[in-house]
């Protein structure tokens, strides 16, 4: 057997999406992060990203972007609340339907929006927490109260009765609670 190598120029594969000598923008970082929350799995990432690379990804490189995702995720689930001057809080949950493991199912999440003095909202937390009992509320409002979180002057919540208890086990009977209907549940029964 023998080998024939091409005459001619003798070009190396360069990527039409990253610049040359540069390994991953802050845009292509987002972008594989992004995909992978969205596919879940690495091989689902890379062929989704084939076209775009022209090339396959290399699972190293959808790894190392999903722990940076991780590492900010954890930081900003665990930062500190205390310098926040969060005058109203609206609490609420939800339900999302998703697919794991080729399995319809259903996550309940809880979220914490805060209005700052000067107006600006800010989300302070979200996490999946099994439902929205009076346990995974206060656990749930525990959490923010450790990380720094002062009493609001003001709370707007959905008339969940675990929500509304574990309220009062924090903040006491005094917290003036404002009660807003969900928009569907508002125009069903209108």
């Amino acid at each position: 057997m023998t080998w024939r190598y091409p005459t001619g120029k003798v070009t190396e594969w360069r990527s039409k999406a990253l610049p040359r000598y540069q390994r991953l923008t802050k845009k292509a970082e987002a972008l594989i992060a992004a995909v992978y929350l969205a596919c879940t799995n690495t091989r689902c990432v890379k062929r989704a990203l084939f076209g775009l690379f022209e090339s396959a990804v290399s699972k190293d490189v959808v790894s190392r972007a999903w722990r940076k995702v991780k590492v900010d995720w954890d930081a900003w689930c665990f930062r500190s609340r205390a310098d926040e001057d969060i005058v109203r809080l609206i609490l609420d949950g939800t339900v999302i339907k998703t697919r794991i493991d080729k399995k319809a199912t259903n996550i309940s999440v809880l979220a914490a929006i805060g209005v700052r003095r000067d107006g600006p909202k800010v989300l302070l937390s979200i996490r999946n927490m099994g439902g929205e009992s009076t346990a995974a509320w206060r656990q749930f409002l525990d959490d923010l109260d450790a990380r720094g979180l002062k009493r609001p002057e003001f709370v707007v919540v959905d008339g969940a009765p675990g929500l509304e208890a574990a309220l009062l086990g924090l903040w006491g009977g005094d917290l003036p609670i404002q009660r807003v209907g969900h928009r569907h549940r508002l125009l069903r029964y209108s």
